[in-house]
């Protein structure tokens, strides 16, 4: 049995004494957060039960839902692992209103929208975006996939075969590996432990031989678990709250109410048997990490006061007096963070991660221990009496979430429905804000979370790749991961227990960024961007507003030198790294207070991005100035340091592979981008000294270029100029020619070129393969732009529902389109357990014969659809920040040019693509393709007509030209070395200086960037 401490309450009395408790929270929510009032919302349930919160804004040009279902994986019958993600699926298949399986995304391509969904442990979420001006026809298509969806064998025996590829795709993540530990070496009697996303094997092969009719049962889940009564959904339009309502009302309302409850899961993820253990992890990278798990029961209204992001403030905290700090100086430690790990009815579960040094792990990894412990002591002393430091949370919480950009819309909406099941009609803000300081109830709980974080309740894994060998090894039956399970001894647990004090350990004092002024300025609202100095050391451009008290400000430090050699590129990374560090307290204060900062370096600068609340800003500006000016370069931390970036670039062969391509897409067609060896080389030779001379010789040789937009008066940019000319000025000395672009330089291929690269992935059974395919575009015009974003919107969902949903070809079937100065680039990516010659030929067939053939008949009235989506997004206003920012960067300065081109778009016609078409996918076609060889990639083949590329640099120098050439009928040469060494190309240039038009257009499937180790899709 459980030990009674732990609860294994199951009966009928404790279920209802937890959701009555749940309901009564809700219920005086608004009570003790004291909630804004919220004209554009409005919260309903309707007669079946579903709830709903509808927001409108009128200014929105993006509109979008999302619906969350309150069962997940936690509900798989034990006999079919992975059959709630296996459903998630099947609903995108088709219905009985809109029957065709690939339908839905065609309707997607046609009206810009994106759609996708993910399957958690207690809950489903389904969500898409769309353009407005179509949402309700939209509303209709997706209702129903709750509704009558068809489930039917054929689509079911296809789309199988994409849970199994998504399976395979997460076999060699370590973050996957590292969740196999806490399955195989947690609670049998809890549902964590089980397989959740599925696989051919669980889902096909062994109900197959048990007799279990697989597509009968997911039938039978959904008619059993899709009741509206345990449905929420946000929809969020430009329409008025009572069009949404009707909206709601006409499409929602037809989900049938089975009166069901949504599943309670009862018990710990930990047992008392499961602690005072420590596990021995092996990684495939190069690393030495310490995960510290800790677990606490909850209370029903212990949400509202947010206990562990509350503690996890403590315990992540960077500041002076800190673990972290402490940590680092020693040089034990490098990186420390804490989060909230997982959430069940009955409990939460804390992680600590710990990312030590080569030092700390091999000598010191008991004394960071008691370290930690002895903080938690301080912690127990003083946080369940002291209110000031709740109240200063709860202010700068409230601020926060008042204020805060809510982000991409589809993560916004896809949240708030998520946080509907806990919070209700208050799921935009609950979340994000603290309930008022109660000294009895806070008191308690802190006290009760904090006799939880203790030697004797810790589980405790290490993970590094030296770990192999040790005696004792498991392997883990799902993600293959090995592992060696240890017992803390009595003497240990005594000594953290009694830890001996550390006088240089203090709780964080008052956060001198704290302002929760929440009243903007009335500063003018401009339209556009205007330029304040423009001189040899600072060109200065700024742009306010008066909607809300925030500010971006962007500065760069441009000097063409930073990238020009891979040497110069490392010890621009080590000058940022180390600035950085010189700037840790100061950025976690800051962060915490709702100001953010980041720091990188990019093609020919380093830039730094400053955005949140305008009033401390200028007290950040100071101390960031001050960081750039006089960094910290002691040895200790710069070897560390340039260890930590070596190990970076080591471990990226591990990447996922349609990452790689990407970097090698950019390694091969971008300057400069250097490739992981390069790099490695680089730091091998990289001495403090070459970072202290890049600093003096380069960095001071930059010139500033800045843009501050927000709530600003025109009178307080000037003052931020001002700051910088008497920091700077008298160091700074720009030298050189000055920079005509921020762009990276293309390598332009040839007509008629069809180039090939190829690498192994040596990954350890990693039976996919990946490939891309690029299509190099000459943009000699703005309507070749143009056109290039049109063809792009006519290929994208196509592509995804013939070679993904129809072929099954892999999970991950995708998209993406960017352009840089002079030339564009269409890439197609598969990963598959498919040969990459094999997906190269299905890709050639959608292109050359079912896109011609589909492009040539396409009616007027479906080709003006994607015309007329296309002008809508470019008629819109062009207020985009990012936009303006590229445009300074790129010297072009046209920030309006989003308007001009909605023209240019309606100027072209069906002829006009087609001929677009034919020159620059078939007949004077740019290609190259990039393929990454899995263990099963045994019989891949060079196509005809293809040239092979050996060596990156030899084919960059002989393709490299400043215009594109002529059509070349002959193949291009061949580039040939001895050194046919796999490389990897950083990603850190391409990111920032490309300007993407379309990013990623992706799969449902394949989006899950914020959904990571929690989600199980």
């Amino acid at each position: 049995g459980i030990n009674a401490e732990y609860g294994n309450s199951e009966s009928f009395v404790m279920k209802l004494i937890v959701f009555s408790l749940l309901l009564l929270s809700i219920i005086t929510l608004s009570h003790s957060l004291s909630f804004p009032k919220i004209k554009n919302q409005k919260y309903l349930e309707l007669p079946n039960g579903l709830k709903a919160l509808l927001i409108s804004e009128p200014r929105n040009h993006k509109s979008g839902a999302a619906l969350t279902v309150s069962v997940g994986s936690y509900s798989d019958p034990d006999e079919i692992p992975g059959l709630a993600h296996f459903l998630e699926h099947m609903l995108f298949l088709g219905n009985a209103k809109y029957p065709v399986p690939g339908s839905w995304f065609e309707y997607m391509g046609k009206h810009k929208g994106y759609a996708n969904a993910y399957t958690d442990t207690q809950l489903t979420n389904f969500f898409f975006t769309i353009e407005s001006g179509v949402l309700k026809p939209s509303l209709d298509r997706w209702g129903n996939f709750f509704v009558s969806p068809l489930i039917s064998a054929n689509s079911s025996s296809k789309e199988v075969n994409a849970v199994n590829s998504e399976h395979l795709k997460n076999l060699n993540l370590d973050v996957r590996k590292f969740i196999g530990v806490m399955m195989n070496q947690s609670n049998p009697a809890y549902p964590f432990h089980r397989f959740k996303t599925g696989n051919i094997e669980s889902l096909v092969t062994i109900p197959k031989a048990r007799g279990i009719d697989v597509q009968q049962r997911l039938v039978q889940f959904f008619n059993t678990y899709y009741s509206a009564n345990i449905m929420n959904l946000v929809v969020l339009g430009n329409e008025s709250l009572p069009i949404l309502e009707g909206y709601v009302k006409e499409h929602f309302s037809n989900i049938p109410n089975k009166k069901i409850s949504r599943p309670f899961i009862p018990g710990p993820l930990l047992t008392p048997s499961d602690f005072k253990k420590y596990m021995k992890v092996v990684s495939q990278k190069d690393a030495k990490l310490m995960f510290l798990y800790f677990q606490f029961p909850k209370k029903a209204t212990d949400f509202s006061y947010r206990p562990t992001t509350y503690v996890c403030e403590f315990l992540g905290n960077k500041g002076a007096g800190s673990i972290y700090s402490y940590l680092r100086k020693k040089g034990w430690a490098d990186k420390l963070r804490c989060r909230k790990y997982h959430e069940a009815d009955e409990y939460f579960v804390l992680e600590v991660e710990i990312e030590l040094t080569e030092a700390g792990f091999q000598k010191h990894i008991d004394q960071t221990l008691e370290v930690f412990f002895y903080y938690v002591s301080l912690m127990a002393k003083s946080l369940p009496t002291e209110s000031w430091r709740y109240e200063q949370s709860a202010a700068i919480a409230r601020f926060r979430a008042l204020h805060k950009s809510r982000g991409r819309l589809p993560n916004f909406i896809s949240s708030t429905a998520r946080n509907m099941q806990q919070y209700g009609e208050f799921s935009i803000f609950g979340p994000r804000m603290y309930s008022r300081w109660n000294s009895k109830i806070t008191s308690e709980l802190f006290s009760r979370v904090l006799q939880h974080i203790t030697p004797d309740r810790v589980r405790i894994h290490l993970v590094s790749n030296t770990y192999a060998n040790e005696t004792g090894i498991i392997q883990e039956s799902i993600y293959g991961v090995k592992f060696s399970p240890q017992v803390l001894t009595d003497d240990r647990i005594k000594k953290w227990t009694n830890p001996a004090a550390v006088p240089e350990l203090s709780l964080p004092q008052k956060n001198p960024f704290v302002d929760v002024d929440s009243k903007p300025k009335q500063t003018p609202r401009m339209n556009t961007a205007e330029v304040m100095v423009n001189n040899s050391i600072i060109e200065f451009w700024y742009q306010t507003d008066n909607r809300r008290p925030q500010v971006i400000l962007r500065a760069f430090f441009q000097n063409k030198e930073i990238s020009s050699t891979s040497q110069n590129f490392a010890s621009a990374e080590l000058f940022v790294r180390l600035v950085k560090d010189t700037l840790s307290s100061v950025h976690f204060d800051a962060s915490l207070a709702g100001l953010y900062f980041s720091i990188e370096p990019k093609a020919n600068g380093i830039e730094l991005l400053i955005s949140g609340n305008r009033r401390p800003v200028s007290l950040l500006l100071g101390l960031i100035w001050k960081g750039l000016k006089k960094p910290r370069m002691d040895a200790t931390s710069f070897e560390i340091f340039r260890k930590e970036q070596m190990v970076k670039f080591q471990n990226q062969v591990y990447g996922a592979p349609h990452k790689r391509v990407r970097a090698i897409a950019a390694q091969l067609l971008h300057t400069p981008f250097y490739t992981s060896k390069q790099m490695l080389k680089a730091l091998n030779n990289t001495k403090l000294a070459d970072v202290q001379s890049f600093y003096q010789n380069i960095f001071l040789k930059s010139k500033i270029i800045g843009f501050a937009t927000g709530n600003l008066l025109p009178s307080e940019i000037r003052d931020i100029i001002s700051d910088l000319n008497s920091t700077f000025t008298a160091t700074l000395k720009p030298t050189g020619a000055p920079i005509e672009s921020a762009s990276v330089v293309v390598t332009k291929l040839k007509p008629g070129s069809d180039l090939v690269y190829l690498e192994n992935l040596n990954v350890t059974n990693d039976v996919n393969s990946c490939i891309l395919v690029t299509y190099q575009i000459p943009l000699l015009d703005r309507a070749a732009t143009m056109k290039l974003v049109l063809l792009h919107s006519m290929l994208d969902k196509p592509f995804y529902n013939q070679l993904r949903t129809a072929e099954q070809l892999g999970y991950i079937v995708q998209t993406s389109l960017a352009a840089n100065s002079d030339a564009g680039e269409i890439q197609f990516i598969i990963v598959s357990e498919k040969s990459p010659s094999y997906l190269l030929s299905r890709i050639q067939y959608f292109l050359n014969n079912t896109t011609k053939t589909r492009l040539e008949k396409m009616s007027d009235k479906e080709f003006s659809a994607f015309r007329q989506a296309l002008y809508s997004s470019r008629s819109l206003d062009s207020s985009s920040k990012t936009l303006i920012w590229n445009e300074i960067l790129s010297k072009k300065y046209a920030f309006g040019q989003k308007k001009l081109d909605a023209q240019v778009v309606l100027s072209i016609s069906k002829a006009n693509m087609i001929e677009f078409f034919n020159e620059n996918i078939i007949s004077k076609k740019r290609k190259l393709s990039i393929e990454l060889l899995g263990s099963k990639a045994t019989e891949n083949q060079i196509l005809p007509g293809q040239t092979v590329i050996n060596d990156p640099d030899e084919f960059k120098a002989a393709m490299s030209s400043s215009s594109f050439g002529t059509v070349s009928q002959e193949p291009s040469q061949s580039y040939s070395d001895m050194n046919r060494t796999p490389t990897l190309a950083i990603v850190l240039a391409m990111m920032s200086i490309v300007v993407v038009l379309v990013l990623e257009a992706a799969s449902y499937a394949a989006y899950r960037r914020y959904h990571k180790t929690k989600k199980y899709m």
